[in-house]
């Protein structure tokens, strides 16, 4: 064994070799399954006749099935599993309802009981979840628009004065300058539109002042539409009526501030125009559509808006009182003075507040 060289020398050199320590290898972390197999389960295709599909590299074709549905989809490679997340989430025969739904109820002996269902009561409760109030502001606006509809002929010649004025360049001017001839304030008169009462309010309110200034415009005029002093005197009246209704809609529309406390207030100032014109003859069919909307709405005072004027400090009892006697006081000489609405310690609305006081 002299002539063989030996494992790890160098015959030319004669320097041992020296052999380092193998390569330390890492083992793989295993991936973590996700959690979409817990829907899924791998199955292998198989072709017509039973036999199983194999793919290129010889590998077996593999499939992964819904457990709910059945339906096979596709998986490995660089399909990934994030479409069979989404199929997880929203298969169509998915459920998601409480075990304790699919069973029938018992009670604790074991038996079956039955559920009585009161048709009655559930809708006595929905009616109570649905019960809501009145927008006053909306009902003021039907009143006073089935109002206007009365009042449209006493309105149209200074309504058609004013936009005659606001169109023409030169009667603007000399509008102007007969207001300064009169050493009156010149303001800015706002158009009647047709579908907001209020700017008929409005438009009545800056008008009525220049009443001599109109008259001066169209002396020696030949316009059709000059309004004479029937039609001023008619604006008037109607400009203080309706600036009632002007007052208590934004009052009732006030967004800022509790406006439920006010509501009788208001309610008794409406129903005080309401009497100033009652016995005007040219007013007569104003009043009674007015009258009208006001009894279908308006004539039972709401028991929580009521209550709510009550606990107002301002009022207390008393515009609730006036409220309740100026509303019935409509019908006397129908009904009885003894039926007529009261505040005292037998009225319904306190009975609860007396029981539990006592």
């Amino acid at each position: 064994m002299e002539g063989i060289p030996l494992m790890g020398s160098d015959p030319d050199n004669d320097v041992d070799m020296v052999v380092g320590n193998p390569p330390v290898v890492t083992p793989k972390i295993p991936r973590k399954t996700s959690h979409v197999w817990k829907q899924f389960d791998k199955v292998t295709e198989k072709n017509d006749d039973g036999t199983i599909m194999k793919q290129p590299n010889g590998k077996d074709v593999m499939k992964a099935v819904c457990k709910i549905c059945s339906e096979k989809l596709v998986f490995g490679g660089r399909s990934g599993t994030s479409h069979l997340s989404r199929h997880a989430t929203s298969c169509l025969k998915r459920t998601t309802s409480d075990v304790g739904q699919t069973i029938i109820g018992r009670i604790p002996t074991g038996g079956i009981y039955s559920f009585t269902f009161n048709q009655a009561r559930a809708r006595r409760e929905t009616v109570r979840e649905l019960f809501h109030l009145r927008c006053n502001a909306h009902i003021t606006n039907l009143l006073v628009k089935d109002g206007l509809k009365h009042v449209e002929s006493s309105l149209e010649n200074i309504r058609e004065s004013v936009r005659h004025v606001k169109y023409s360049p030169s009667k603007l001017q000399k509008f102007f300058e007969t207001c300064q001839s009169l050493n009156m304030k010149v303001k800015r008169l706002p158009m009647d539109i047709q579908t907001r009462w209020n700017s008929t309010y409005l438009m009545l309110e800056a008008a009525i002042p220049y009443q001599k200034v109109f008259d001066l415009l169209f002396y020696d005029s030949d316009f059709a539409y000059k309004p004479d002093l029937v039609d001023w005197q008619n604006a008037i009246v109607i400009k203080d009526f309706f600036e009632i209704f002007y007052v208590s809609t934004k009052s009732f529309s006030c967004s800022n501030s509790v406006t439920s406390s006010t509501f009788c207030f208001q309610l008794s100032k409406i129903v005080l125009i309401l009497k100033r014109v009652e016995n005007v003859p040219s007013f007569k069919p104003l009043y009674d559509s007015i009258k009208w909307k006001y009894d279908k709405y308006w004539k039972d005072v709401p028991m929580l808006l009521g209550l709510a004027s009550c606990m107002d400090s301002r009022f207390k009892f008393t515009v609730l009182e006036l409220c309740l006697d100026f509303n019935y006081d409509y019908n006397s000489q129908s009904q009885p003075e003894s039926q007529s609405p009261s505040i005292s310690s037998e009225n319904p609305w306190l009975l609860p507040y007396k029981t539990k006081l006592n």
